[in-house]
Parts: structure tokens; sequence; C-alpha cells
């Protein structure tokens, strides 16, 4: 009798824990070296698991200070590499202090007065921070190194104490798996990160029972950068990856993270994104900006990506027959809402044509799409579009003359589509102030 209750016992608490495991989601953190995965598990946490105690920070101090020498090094030798010389001889004395400490590999924990004075004074050499540094993206320099140099002062005092923007700029690689658990609206989330060199890719699949959904991240940045192990260009290696990934675990969410957009914005106007794809359509750089440059190239991404990798697998995990999806599915824009927005719906059109019913007589305006703007223009941004494309497709010789192409082109617009965008401003108006100044959505 007492094996039966405890038989009875032991199947109760099962049920139970299956019960609770059910109400967490599990994600999982895929991607290449370097991709910023534990970034985004640091903002993860920071946003939405009280951040990091007193005690964890305490110990990322070292790393900071690890993280410091080791960018002041590497940029050292690419300093005599390049064949650059200090603008101040007495530069050299610093220069083989550092060198010195990386070779001794004693602990630099905390930087006493003479590595700080060194690390400071290297900085404010031009040699380093100017003719070295602009030429980064030739050597493996973390992209924190600057933010750490900009704050050597406060970080080189005796009282230092890291903040979260110090620990999210860290560098460590990382090894094995790591976990983090938070909780959004009483759902708990057991989101996993495990490192993305090769030689750790092996332990992945020990990780993929019972997961909802895959963050896959790729860094678009990395596209003129090569792997350590080898020399595959790392932007191959991720989409490569990726296509493997979403062929392998076609039943399971995928999410897609584009990440060091900013890193790209800064690099795509030094190097052409021809290193990585040759066939891409370069246009002369002597007869447009920069600015359409970057628009240029973010769209052979959103192509590269979203047409050829998550079109595909979308079909297949959703179902596309007789022009109609078979399982409902949203297109969102990472940390937003659901779009409404104008240049959401042509990047969906362009990308995803069969999955958008266009109402072609009202042109850019769907009436199942009402704009949703929470910047709170009277006019819609479709009107702005209309300007922009009517009046500014061509170089105007003065302000004048763009002045007398926009009246131009607003005269031309028919006064029913300008009415339909004011007459709509009410209803964006009230959007806003329910989603209190944020983003806003239909509910």
């Amino acid at each position: 009798m007492k094996r039966v209750v405890n038989s009875q016992n032991i199947d109760k608490t099962l049920s139970e824990g299956n019960k609770q495991e059910r109400k967490i989601v599990k994600l999982l953190l895929l991607g290449a070296a370097e991709c910023g995965k534990s970034t985004i598990l640091k903002q993860m946490k920071i946003l939405h698991a009280q951040g990091f105690n007193e005690e964890e920070l305490y110990r990322q101090r070292a790393v900071v200070y690890t993280n410091i020498i080791d960018s002041m090094r590497i940029l050292l030798k690419a300093m005599k590499e390049f064949d650059i010389t200090f603008e101040n001889i007495e530069r050299e004395k610093d220069a083989r202090l550092i060198l010195e400490l990386v070779r001794s590999e004693e602990e630099s924990e905390p930087l006493g007065d003479e590595i700080s004075g060194a690390l400071k004074r290297l900085w404010a050499d031009e040699a380093i921070s100017f003719r070295t540094y602009s030429r980064r993206y030739e050597i493996d320099l973390h992209e924190s190194s600057k933010y750490f140099f900009n704050n050597l002062d406060r970080i080189c005092a005796p009282n230092y104490k890291i903040n979260d923007q110090d620990f999210l700029h860290t560098r460590i690689r990382t090894s094995g798996i790591v976990e983090t658990f938070f909780e959004i609206k009483k759902m708990t989330f057991r989101v996993i990160d495990v490192g993305g060199q090769r030689s750790e890719r092996k332990k992945w699949i020990h990780c993929f029972e019972n997961v909802n959904a895959i963050i896959f991240i790729t860094a678009i940045s990395e596209y003129d950068e090569v792997l350590v192990e080898d020399d595959t260009n790392k932007l191959t290696e991720s989409l490569r990856l990726f296509e493997f990934i979403c062929n392998l675990f076609t039943k399971i969410s995928m999410i897609l993270f584009l990440n060091k957009k900013d890193l790209f914005e800064e690099k795509i106007c030094l190097t052409s994104i021809r290193t990585a794809f040759p066939d891409y359509e370069e246009l002369d750089i002597v007869e447009y900006k920069v600015a359409q440059k970057k628009r240029s190239a973010f769209k052979t991404f959103d192509n590269l990506f979203l047409e050829t990798k998550v079109l595909p697998w979308a079909r297949k995990t959703y179902g596309w027959r007789n022009r109609q999806w078979q399982k409902p599915w949203v297109f969102q824009q990472d940390g937003a809402p659901s779009h409404k927005a104008i240049a959401t719906q042509d990047l969906i059109r362009d990308i995803f044509p069969e999955a958008i019913e266009v109402d072609i007589s009202s042109k850019r305006n769907n009436g199942e799409w009402p704009a949703n703007s929470p910047d709170l223009n009277v006019l819609d941004y479709s009107l702005w579009s209309i300007l922009e494309a009517e009046a500014c497709s061509k170089t105007h010789q003065s302000i004048d003359a763009l002045k007398k192409s926009l009246v131009k082109a607003w005269n031309n617009i028919p006064q029913g589509v300008i009415d339909r965008a004011v007459d709509d401003f009410p209803k964006r108006l009230k959007k806003c102030i329910d989603a209190q100044g944020g983003n806003s959505e239909d509910k």
C-alpha cells in the first residue's frame, strides 16, 4: 500500500512539473561567433530580469581591465605593421610598459597609476587614436575599444564601479551553455546562449529539446571579415548556418536579428559589400550621396535574408497553397509592434508580394492598413513620400528651384488623397494618446 501511495505522489509531482514546464517559453540564441548573442542576452536581463547585482558587476571589472589592455596591445601591434610612428617619442616608453604587462601575464586589476597613465597618454597620441584606429577594420579590434578608451578617467579611478553600459561593452568568449530566466506579463522565458565558434556548435544539439523559438543573430557589419578558424567570410558563414538551421527545424518558430546596424552604417561608407557578394551591383560612388549608398546596401540585406531565406522557410512552415497562407503569421519589426507604416508596407510588398492584398484603386493607401504614425503629423506619411518622389528625384540648383518643384508636386496631388490623409489625423491622434506617446497598433 505504501508503494502505491509513493507511486501516486511521484506521478502527481511529475504531472505538476510538466504543467510548470509548459508555462516556460524556451528560446535558443544561435549565431556564428562574435555576432552579439551574449550582448543581447545581457540586454534582456537588464530590461526584464532586474539587471545585475553588485557582486555580478564587481566580477566583471577584471574583464573590463583585460579588454582595455588587450585592445591597446592590438593597436600597438597594428601600428608597427602599418609603419606608423608616435607624435611624441616619449610614448615609446608607455608602449613598452603595456606590452611587458601583456607578456608577463600579470594580473592587471585594478589598473595602477603607472598603467592607467600610460594608457591615457597612448590614447591621446594621434598615432594611436586616429591614424591606427581609423584602420581598425583591417585588424581584429573589438568594437567597444573606443568606448573604454574614452572612459579611461572613470574606469581607472580607485573607486571605480562598473555600470550596465560598461558590462554591455565587455567582450568575453562564450564557452559552454549560459541560461537566463526572466518574466514578462506572468510568462516565464528561459533564454539559452551557446557559443558560436565551430568548436562549440556540437553542444547545440543538447539544447533543441522543447524549444519554442530560435533567435538567430547575424552581425551584418561583418560582411568584410573572416573567421578565426579559417578565411571563410563571416557573413557567408552566417548565411549557411541560418539556412541549415531553418531546414533542420521547420516546425520551430524562427526569429532573425540583423545585428550591429550602427557599425554597418559606419563601415559601408568605407568598404564595399562586394567584398562578400561580388555580384552586388554597386552604384557609381561619384553619382550619389553616402545616405543613398546606405539605403541601397540595406535593401540588399533585406532581399538577401528575407527573400532567399525567410520567405522559403515561411512557405514551408505555414503553408502556401492557391495564393493563400494555410496558417496565419505576422511580419514584425524587431522591437516594435506589427507595423502599419507605409515604408514597412512597401518592404513587405516587395519581399512578400503574394502575401499582401493591395487595394489598387487607393494606390499607396490600403484601406485595411490605417495610418499609424506616432509622430502626429497632420498629413499622412504617404503625402511626404509623394512629394519626395515627385520633387526630390533630381538635384536642384538652388533652394528656390526646390521650392518651386515642391509647390508643383503638391498642386498635382489629387484633392481626395489630401482629404483622406487629413481626415485620418484624429484617429491617429487617439492611437498615439492610447499608447501614451509610444508605438501603437490596432487591437
